[in-house]
């Protein structure tokens, strides 16, 4: 960008988003993807201007700050205009989990990521990230307490990732190990959490095998196994300091 390749410099986060996303780097895939915003705007290419402000907003939920909304609705109202049916979809599912985030489950979260679903339901080759929109919504169900319909949204993630594969299907089983541990299914909730783990590690994503490593060490709690949810927990605690979670580590450093 320094030099005026914004042709090439609009692109280059897209390279580098996988590894920001599996191993929390969101500071700097904010920093890269302003860069990148700015770039698409001078090269005049407003498709790949809104996928970097949508990467953005998301990077900026992630980072649980309230500045996400902004670029990711300019994003979502650029990619409804350009017909971006996919990218309005992805960025849906940015907004859907902001709100869910940040403001809670409610109805805001529900329209974004029910719209989510339903825009890639019909569309070719978007299976993975449709699991990614159920998981999502799956997790707004739980948080207004209907576990029946969050369970639906999560076996039906799982269902996609196990067909068409995505790294996804470790969230997947975690959340479906949350549902089975708040309905006292201890034992299935402690094999999904198990089974959840090689799929995080072996994808890379720290964070979400943290949350399984938690979520396992309270069922492993709640089932009467002390020593083997220290254990679990201790895990989880090490890699939440990892990746900087410092309110996600004192609170699980709580349950040790």
């Amino acid at each position: 960008a320094a030099v005026g390749l914004h042709e090439v410099a609009c692109r280059l986060p897209s390279t580098l988003f996988p590894m920001f996303n599996r191993r929390s780097n969101w500071a700097d895939c904010v920093t890269t993807h302003r860069v990148a915003a700015e770039s698409a705007s001078k090269t005049g290419d407003r498709l790949v201007e809104a996928w970097a402000l949508s990467q953005i907003g998301y990077a900026l939920v992630k980072l649980n700050d309230l500045e996400a909304f902004a670029p990711l609705e300019r994003a979502l109202a650029a990619r409804q205009e350009l017909g971006d049916t996919r990218g309005e979809a992805q960025t849906a599912i940015a907004l859907g989990t902001g709100h869910l985030q940040m403001h809670g489950a409610g109805e805001a979260a529900l329209r974004h990521l029910r719209r989510a679903a339903d825009l890639l339901e019909p569309i070719s080759g978007a299976s993975s990230l449709r699991s990614v929109a159920l998981n999502n919504l799956g997790e707004v169900y739980l948080g207004l307490g209907d576990l029946d319909a969050a369970a639906e949204c999560y076996l039906q993630a799982l269902e996609i990732e196990r067909e068409f594969g995505g790294h996804a299907e470790g969230y997947a089983l975690g959340n479906l190990g949350v549902v089975y541990t708040r309905q006292h299914r201890l034992t299935e909730a402690i094999a999904s959490f198990k089974e959840a783990l090689p799929k995080h590690r072996a994808s890379g994503d720290l964070e979400g095998e943290a949350w399984a490593f938690q979520g396992l060490g309270e069922a492993q709690a709640e089932a009467g196994s002390r020593a083997d949810a220290r254990a679990s927990l201790a895990e989880a605690l090490r890699i939440f300091e990892q990746i900087g979670y410092q309110e996600q580590a004192a609170e699980t450093a709580t349950l040790l």
